[in-house]
């Protein structure tokens, strides 16, 4: 076992209380220890002063709220601004992309096309097996490929080299990040290797320096790298889409025995929507069939299968598309359910669930409702400018969870 192996099975267990452990350990450092040292790298085995937690809130083993309650208890918010920041980052991009589809899609059909092209060049190969001319670009990738997790600093020197110094498809690379890290979400993922691109705030790109990884991963990496360090932003010729209204979603207006649907981008709704309808059966499903045509790695799948499997409980887990139908009206009618309710899933590969859920439970006679975490609820309708603009809001939107 490498050390960047045991890393991850120290760290990363699929389970709701690995990470409120995490939480407890790192709340203390959230202040003014995560302002000074947040963006240095010292490798995988020195991460403690950065949380560490993003793997579990991509799927909402642990929320947002909760994060932000734990940390505010500890400090006052002023002091823990820039981590309350880091946090609400996540939410932006997820409400700025729910506001602009048409940017997953545009990105999903771009890697279709890059792939048929780039599967064989020498460039691409080289890269993906990490053997480049970048040492950290290799040491990068290696840590990638064999934890799913890279610092954040570390994705941006990694993004910036794939994009400008071996000049391959920004696309390809996010496919990559989104296929291997535990935290791969669809809208962070993808906006920020727009962002590192040239591409998400226009004319503002992230270039890569030696001195700058050198300095911030303490003399570790950096030493004899040759990196494009002026390159030009990339440009595209498609306006950026203008932000569309949030879909509205309500409360399901059926009395009577209510189901609850668990998906793998939100595990928290079996703790904050029996609030409202008291569910009398859970399950659970996952999209298997999503992830394997994607390419996902194996520790990604199995990290969150096996935290649905614990957010659902006694409940069956759904992962296959063919007995999907079966097994929804199985457990429709085992349970004489008069309503199915589910968190509804943010733009990405998670949405692939609702409409063969829809048709099933359409043919059922079933009511299928579907609501918005209060979090994104709140926060997303303020996506639609740059995070300037929606840092600014922060503090008002966020404080009924103060």
């Amino acid at each position: 076992m490498t050390e960047t192996e045991h890393e991850h099975s120290l760290y990363w267990q699929p389970r709701r209380a690995a990470a409120l452990i995490a939480l407890r350990q790192f709340v203390p450092r959230a202040g003014g220890a995560y302002v000074r040292e947040r963006n240095f790298d010292y490798g995988p085995r020195k991460r403690d002063h950065v949380s560490r937690l993003s793997p579990w809130v991509r799927v909402r083993a642990i929320s947002e709220p909760e994060i932000i309650r734990a940390v505010c208890a500890a400090h006052a918010p002023t002091s823990a601004e820039k981590f309350i920041q880091e946090v609400c980052w996540r939410t932006y991009w997820k409400g700025w992309l729910e506001l602009r589809p048409s940017v997953w899609t545009d990105y999903v059909q771009a890697v279709r096309a890059a792939k048929a092209y780039w599967a064989d060049h020498p460039g691409y190969v080289a890269a993906i097996n990490g053997r480049t001319d970048s040492p950290a670009f290799n040491v990068f990738l290696r840590e990638l490929l064999e934890t799913g997790y890279l610092h954040n600093h570390a994705r941006m020197w990694f993004a910036s080299i794939w994009i400008f110094t071996l000049r391959l498809p920004w696309s390809l690379g996010a496919d990559l990040f989104l296929r291997h890290l535990l935290d791969g979400d669809a809208a962070v993922n993808t906006l920020s290797w727009r962002w590192v691109a040239g591409l998400q705030t226009r004319g503002k790109h992230y270039v890569a320096r030696a001195d700058n990884i050198a300095k911030y991963t303490g003399g570790r990496l950096g030493e004899g790298e040759a990196l494009l360090e002026s390159p030009q932003p990339m440009t595209e010729e498609a306006a950026m889409p203008a932000p569309v209204s949030l879909t509205p979603l309500g409360d399901c207006p059926v009395a009577g025995k209510a189901g609850l649907i668990i998906s793998e981008d939100d595990m928290s709704a079996g703790r904050w929507l029996p609030e409202r309808h008291q569910p009398t059966a859970v399950a659970g499903i996952f999209p298997l069939w999503a992830y394997q045509e994607a390419g996902a790695a194996a520790p990604v799948i199995a990290f969150r299968q096996a935290l649905l499997k614990e957010a659902v409980g006694d409940g069956e887990v759904w992962d296959n598309r063919a007995a999907l139908a079966a097994a929804v009206r199985d457990w429709v009618e085992g349970n004489a359910l008069d309503c199915v309710i589910m968190a509804e899933p943010p733009v990405g590969f998670g949405q692939c669930v609702i409409e063969p859920l829809a048709d099933i439970l359409r043919d059922l006679s079933i009511p299928f409702c579907r609501e918005r975490h209060p979090w994104d609820d709140a926060l997303f309708p303020h996506a639609t400018h740059g995070f300037f603009r929606f840092r600014k809001r922060l503090p008002k939107i966020i404080q009924p969870w103060l």
